[in-house]
């Protein structure tokens, strides 16, 4: 049914998030991702029976591209000696926004920000995975294309991120040269990063930016429209210089306040900028049969390991929910329009993420 409802609105291509494991699995993967390949599978052909195209994005890498859970591993992580009585329990904290780090491309340093060696091995095993998800896909003609890797964060040295880049395009050139290599702009959508002789000559790619207000300093909408149309500048520009550009991601959100948005009882600190309505919980399909939900749902939660302030936890059954606007319907049409209106007509195409 959401399938056949994206059809019925328009969207031509869906983005679906996919990783590495499933095609080469690894511990601690193994096992309990049976199966997915097959649900994978049945969401292309659902693409495929409503008239739509899928761009696959490779969201979670081996030790992680970026030490976000979207990545499938939070990374480096520590558990604090401390605990808090709360609700049902003993509750134990940990920190790891200060000491988070993508291992992907090696052992990242968390104390000089940087990579003192690159673990070839494990980039080279990347590579296969593409290889590997090539062979599997490239007979499903619906699919357009793929992402080798998102969101790599910028502590990534550019000279490896766009050499696994290039050996990614080549297999995908060779394999099924009808697709298109999306690569994500590492949060560094500048010409000194992407212009010059970076593919030029070479078709069938495009960068991907993702474009967020979730994490902005707080305003009216029309702080937020200005903002929108302020991105345009940057696109503009890239494009002028021969970059294709996609925007990945975007969404209509104006505060990050929504439960684990930034993670599982965690906030970035510092976040959010605003206040956090709390609002009874939606009750859970299997509530009434799965008593640890029943304590879960019902009891308090952690406080924020930070102790900033930031919420992003379960108070006595209530949640935390993004922050309405006074016209809330209207207001975000408005939005919803003018950020369709810059990335329609200024770029090669874009993904609402939600």
């Amino acid at each position: 049914e959401s399938i056949r409802n994206l059809s019925i609105m328009g969207v031509q291509t869906v983005r679906i998030p996919i990783a590495d494991w499933m095609y080469k699995p690894y511990y601690p993967y193994i096992g309990c991702w049976d199966g997915a390949l097959d649900e994978l599978n049945r969401g292309i052909r659902l693409c495929e029976k409503y008239g739509m195209k899928v761009l696959l994005d490779v969201h979670a890498m081996r030790y992680s591209q970026n030490g976000l859970d979207n990545s499938g591993d939070t990374s480096s992580y520590e558990w604090l000696s401390t605990t808090e009585k709360k609700g049902f329990g003993l509750i134990s904290n940990y920190r790891h926004w200060d000491i988070r780090g993508g291992n992907w491309i090696g052992p990242y340093n968390t104390t000089s920000h940087s990579y003192g060696k690159i673990n070839v091995s494990n980039i080279m095993e990347s590579v296969e995975v593409i290889k590997e998800i090539v062979q599997t896909h490239k007979f499903d003609f619906n699919i357009i294309g793929i992402e080798p890797v998102n969101e790599p964060w910028w502590f990534i040295p550019l000279d490896i991120l766009k050499e696994f880049y290039w050996l990614s395009y080549n297999i995908i050139q060779r394999e099924a040269p009808h697709w298109i290599t999306l690569m994500h702009d590492s949060f560094r959508l500048s010409p000194g990063a992407w212009a010059g002789n970076w593919m030029k000559g070479c078709s069938n790619w495009a960068m991907d930016t993702h474009i967020y207000q979730a994490w902005s300093e707080p305003g009216n909408i029309y702080t937020y429209i200005e903002n929108t149309c302020a991105m345009a500048y940057n696109i503009i520009l890239m494009e002028s210089l021969g970059v294709p550009i996609i925007v990945g991601e975007w969404s209509l959100a104006t505060d990050n306040c929504a439960l684990w948005i930034n993670g599982l009882n965690d906030n970035v600190p510092g976040y959010p900028k605003v206040k956090c309505d709390f609002v009874k919980c939606p009750i859970p399909d299997n509530y009434e049969t799965d008593k640890r939900k029943d304590s879960w749902w019902k009891g308090e939660n952690t406080l924020d390991p930070q102790g900033n302030g930031g919420k992003s936890y379960i108070i006595n059954g209530t949640c935390p929910r993004g922050r309405p606007f006074d016209n809330e319907d209207y207001d975000m049409n408005i939005l919803a329009k003018a950020k369709l209106y810059v990335f329609d007509t200024l770029t090669h195409g874009q993904f609402f993420w939600n």
